[in-house]
C-alpha cells in the first residue's frame, strides 16, 4: 500500500512540475507513468475488483483536475498570450547576396546570428560548427534561410 500512495504522490507532483516549472512533456510523462505503476499495483495487491475501481478513481480525478482548472482560468495564467508578429530575418533595407562577408556574433552550431554591415540576421552553416566572431560568406539564399561557411 505505501509503494501505490508514494507512485500516485510523485505523479501528482511531477504533473504539477510539468504544468508551473519544466516545460518539455517529458517530467508530465513520468508522471502520468508514475500512476500507471500505481494503477497496476493494485491489480496486482488487491485484485481485479479493486483495480477496477482505482482506475475509475484516477480517471474522475483527472476530469475534475481538468474541469478545476478550466473553471478556474488556471490554464490561463499558465499561458502565454503574446503572439508573434515578426519573422525571421525581415530586415528593411537589407538584401543579403551570395558571397557577401559578414560576421558570427554567436556559436553557429548550425545555427545562430551574424552581421552583415549594420544587419543583425539568422544564419545557418551546412552542420558546420563557426565559432562567435569569425568571419564568414553566404553561400545559398534559401526559403528565408541564409546559409554561410
Amino acid at each position: 500500500m505505501g509503494w501505490i500512495v508514494f507512485l500516485l504522490g510523485l505523479g501528482l507532483l511531477l504533473v504539477l512540475m510539468e504544468l508551473f516549472i519544466t516545460p518539455g512533456l517529458i517530467v508530465g510523462v513520468i508522471g502520468i507513468m508514475c500512476w500507471g505503476a500505481a494503477i497496476w499495483q493494485v491489480y496486482e495487491l488487491y485484485g481485479v475488483t479493486a483495480g477496477n475501481w482505482s482506475t475509475v478513481g484516477m480517471v474522475a480525478l483527472l476530469a475534475l483536475m481538468i474541469f478545476w482548472g478550466l473553471k478556474t482560468n488556471l490554464w490561463n495564467k499558465v499561458t502565454v498570450h503574446t503572439n508573434i508578429t515578426g519573422r525571421t530575418n525581415e530586415t528593411e533595407g537589407f538584401d543579403p547576396q551570395i558571397g557577401m562577408h559578414g560576421r558570427t556574433l554567436s556559436t553557429l552550431r548550425p545555427m545562430g546570428s551574424a552581421r552583415f554591415g549594420d544587419v543583425v540576421v539568422e544564419v545557418t552553416t551546412r552542420g558546420d560548427m563557426i565559432e562567435q566572431n569569425a568571419d564568414i560568406e553566404i553561400i545559398e539564399i534559401s526559403h528565408g534561410k541564409i546559409y554561410v561557411k
